[in-house]
């Protein structure tokens, strides 16, 4: 037992944060299918393309960061910052995305992830960052409020899922409340193309 936690705690050391790449899309949408296939982070129920995903990660601009953690060279999970909304009052507003690797779970790299991508929120300006995650999903719901998320409120039977109705937490974090660094106008960097509507 000893042995297998001291070996988890090297891996865990060997993992760097980076921003994603474009080649890393291939692997981000295995990781995400895992989760879609797994029951536990999403509504959707068919798995995803890569081309699919390659648009969604294409649509993200400088203040819509994507960051990934790799261990020995292979992407093991990744989190992301997405536009909440088209609409100009909202461009402090950002939705979390965050999925890992299945052989991956339970050992730290959520915290380990979404602790970078808030910080690099802040520095963005980011004012707030919003999600909905599944009433079910304990786990996700453990990381988010360990970093600060409060619950705003919950969507009931706001899916079928394997033929029974799912409720959606809603929960958001305040990031800062500094009138100079979120309340002027935003000079954001265009936007590659549109975001797919992506749940989860």
């Amino acid at each position: 037992m000893v042995g297998m936690i001291e070996r988890e705690q090297t891996a865990v050391r060997e993992i760097i944060v980076r921003e994603a790449r474009e080649e890393d899309v291939s692997r981000m949408t295995e990781i995400y299918n895992q989760g879609i296939l797994d029951r536990h982070s999403t509504l959707e129920l068919e798995p995803h393309s890569v081309s699919y995903e390659k648009a969604w990660f294409l649509s993200h601009g400088r203040r819509e960061p994507i960051l990934a953690a790799e261990h020995r060279g292979q992407v093991i999970g990744y989190a992301a910052l997405s536009r909440f909304s088209a609409r100009r009052c909202h461009d402090h507003v950002k939705d979390l995305r965050i999925y890992i690797a299945r052989e991956w779970r339970g050992k730290r790299i959520g915290g380990l992830l979404l602790g970078h991508l808030i910080q690099t929120a802040r520095d963005l300006g980011v004012r707030k960052v919003v999600l909905s995650a599944l009433l079910s999903n304990e786990a996700g719901m453990r990381l988010y409020k360990r970093f600060g998320f409060r619950t705003v409120g919950v969507y009931e039977e706001h899916g079928y899922l394997d033929g029974e109705w799912a409720d959606m937490v809603i929960m958001e974090k305040l990031l800062t409340r500094e009138p100079s660094q979120c309340d002027a106008p935003v000079n954001n960097a265009p936007h590659r193309a549109e975001r797919p509507a992506v749940s989860g």
